[in-house]
């Protein structure tokens, strides 16, 4: 069974020189749950303290992060102030959203909802329900109730609160009287209570069918109802029972609407419908299929991919828009009263990981734009705000690709919005032609062009033979207008070809160049390292380290320079792992070294001939912002604020503990906040089948 990772998450990772180094994450991708608004501001909020906001009606975005740990609950808004609640606080955004303090506020168990009457807050948990003043500071039990009662949702209209138990039940508690006055008994096994909404004097609530389904079947066949009482829950009428697959609704007079997935297997692509229902059932559909742009996946079973696109959340924000936002940090938008609608955003970049790092994968160009690859369909993500929203290639652009077959690939990236991929072209029956395949965008995936490049001429080189071909990270060399993409044929007759892919920064192809040389003895780095115009590698011996360097990728290589290796006993260099990681100025080298037990760092003068070393654990990577160099291992990081001053001045911190010991995350590049802050992107794998 083939087993796919998702990227969870872009790490963003904050610190200062002038401190302990605390890390903060702050994730790329999120579900959202829900929705809130002020009078300038919307904002989505959702899983991992993501709140993504916008001050235009939708039409641009912006993301922040209360804290990684802090799942948002419920936002509402009080006289124009926003108050997240989590499960151990509340959060207050007096800036329409931008800025957010925190309030502890802890009970017996986690907080679950919560509701206001403009004075107060009343907090539930799973069997507790607590006022709290509008100052956040001293909480009160209002009622305990028994220990099998299981509370979910909670909603206020007039002096009483409606507080949902199982999805079975509404409690009515009266807030003059601190007593529950009534139970109201409206939702079933087979349909739960999932949702109370309050529109002027009229309490609604959304009964979702439990029917089991197909996920591409459910749009047809599964239908929930939703129920109105404008006598404060004594009696109640049916709205609809016909509103598909959903997690929330708008009212609409005396109708209610929902946005639904609606899978359309032809294209194995989840579609949107927008559908508006009375107790007559459906009485309007808008289909939405590609006019956004965007392409959502449908995976079938065989892939052991979750079908789990799902809207849960939708608001009217005034007399023409309408958004809704959902799992895989979706939104949607509509600006013309639900007629038509545009996928503001969607996120979710499959892989299935390799030992080797593919830094290639994601790029940040400048502050705001970004660039991922994934290993399935819809193949790109690309970000223009920071990482706030996402798009992806639309649904023709996608199956275009698809129709290549993405089995053996390697990505590239280049300028002002260029990038694409190698493929090797293969036969029916998976036969090699022995061609690769250049597919390439220069206007952010509108268009693809192709180039085939022919191997077959190259001596040793037999189509028939080749085992798979390993594509590993672009480099793109700004000096000189080339890309190089190495790779290996891995063949059956054992004779391995190890080369370079050139292209220009027009995509064009150059030239393919095979050597030996390219593989080093660095276990995460199949080919080298690089500056903005030469590739280096090294070869070793028991007494000397020897730099080689090529200014042609490959075709020539001169000797550069030789490090001695002493220090070390005989028995220490027969287990002992040295690569060379970078070329400074002034003759400065940074090398790795393993020995049995223990990591280094350690620092080559190549002037002074005098090594310097840091003790670090077995296993680490490293990456460079500037002359600041930074080792990741499993559980902490080291950071040397500047190598060229050697490595006296250092500082550690520990890597966030609910990602230690796991050794799924790659560190991919390292951004400028201002000042000396900064912040460090990376990605870190999570299973489907998990949810932690």
């Amino acid at each position: 069974m083939i087993r796919f990772s998702i990227l969870l998450f872009l790490l963003l990772l904050s610190a200062s020189l002038h401190c302990e180094l605390p890390f903060e994450i702050e994730r790329y991708g999120t579900d959202y749950i829900g929705i809130a608004k002020n009078d300038k501001t919307v904002l989505l909020y959702g899983k991992y303290g993501i709140i993504t906001y916008t001050h235009d009606a939708g039409q641009n975005w912006r993301q922040v992060c209360i804290g990684d740990d802090y799942d948002v609950q419920k936002v509402i808004s009080v006289w124009n102030v926003f108050y997240a609640l989590t499960t151990n606080s509340v959060f207050v955004s007096h800036d329409d959203g931008e800025t957010w303090e925190r309030h502890e506020i802890s009970g017996e168990n986690p907080w679950l909802d919560f509701s206001t009457d403009g004075n107060n807050f009343y907090l539930i948990s799973k069997t507790e329900l607590y006022k709290v003043g509008k100052e956040l500071k001293d909480k009160e039990l209002l009622f305990q109730f028994e220990n099998f009662i299981s509370l979910t949702e909670i909603a206020r209209l007039g002096k009483y609160l409606f507080i949902v138990d199982a999805g079975i039940a509404i409690y009515r508690y009266d807030t003059e009287t601190n007593q529950i006055d009534d139970t109201i008994y409206v939702g079933s096994g087979t349909q739960p209570i999932k949702r109370l909404k309050v529109e002027g004097s009229t309490l609604y609530a959304l009964l979702r069918s439990e029917q089991s389904a197909s996920y591409e079947d459910k749009f047809y066949f599964v239908r929930h109802s939703v129920l109105k009482s404008t006598d404060l829950g004594k009696s109640w009428e049916t709205v609809t029972r016909d509103l598909p697959v959903t997690k929330d609704f708008i009212v609409e007079g005396k109708y209610v609407a929902t946005l639904s997935p609606k899978v359309n297997t032809s294209f194995n692509v989840v579609a949107t419908s927008y559908v508006v229902a009375d107790t007559t059932g459906l009485v309007r559909e808008e289909v939405v299929f590609d006019t956004s742009n965007v392409f959502i996946p449908y995976f079938g079973i065989a892939n052991n991919v979750f079908n789990d696109f799902y809207i849960t959340c939708i608001e009217r924000i005034n007399d023409n828009v309408i958004i809704a936002g959902g799992v895989q940090k979706s939104i949607m938008l509509s600006v013309d009263n639900g007629k038509t609608w545009n996928v503001v955003s969607y996120f979710r970049p499959l892989y299935k990981p390799f030992i080797f790092p593919f830094a290639d994968r994601f790029m940040p160009i400048g502050n705001d734009t970004l660039i991922i690859f994934s290993d399935l369909r819809p193949f790109v993500f690309y970000s223009f705000d920071g990482g706030a929203t996402f798009k992806s290639l639309s649904v023709a652009r996608a199956l275009e690709l698809v129709n290549i077959g993405f089995n053996d690939f390697g990505t590239f990236i280049g300028r002002d919005g260029k990038f694409g991929w190698v493929v090797v072209e293969k036969e029916k029956k998976y036969k090699l032609t022995g061609n690769l395949i250049l597919v390439y965008s220069k206007d952010w995936g509108r268009t693809f062009e192709r180039q085939y490049i022919s191997l077959n001429s190259i001596p040793s080189f037999s189509k028939d033979s080749v085992s798979f071909v390993l594509f590993t990270s672009a480099k793109y060399f700004n000096e000189i207008g080339r890309i190089s993409i190495p790779f290996v044929i891995y063949q059956d007759n054992q004779q391995n070809l190890i080369g370079h892919l050139i292209i220009d920064e027009d995509c064009n192809f150059v030239d393919t160049i095979f050597s030996p040389y390219l593989l080093t003895a660095n276990p995460f780095r199949l080919f080298g390292f690089w500056d903005e115009r030469n590739i280096y590698t090294v070869i070793t011996d028991s007494q000397n380290t020897i730099i080689l360097r090529t200014v042609d990728f490959g075709r020539n290589w001169i000797a550069f320079d030789t490090i001695p290796r002493v220090g070390y006993k005989k028995s220490d260099t027969d287990f002992m792992n040295f690569t060379l990681e970078k070329i400074l100025g002034n003759g400065l080298y940074v090398i790795r070294m393993q020995v049995p037990g223990k990591g280094f760092l350690v620092l080559y003068d190549s002037k002074k001939k005098t090594f310097d070393s840091l003790e670090t654990p077995f296993y680490y990577g490293l990456y460079y912002w500037g002359n600041m160099v930074f080792v990741v291992s499993q559980d902490k990081v080291i950071i040397v604020p500047d190598i060229t001053k050697g490595l006296v001045e250092y500082y550690e911190t520990d890597f966030p503990e609910k990602f230690q010991r796991k050794q799924k995350y790659e560190l991919l590049d390292i951004l400028e906040r201002g000042g000396k802050d900064f912040l460090i992107i990376g990605k870190i794998y999570k299973d489907l089948l998990s949810d932690n």
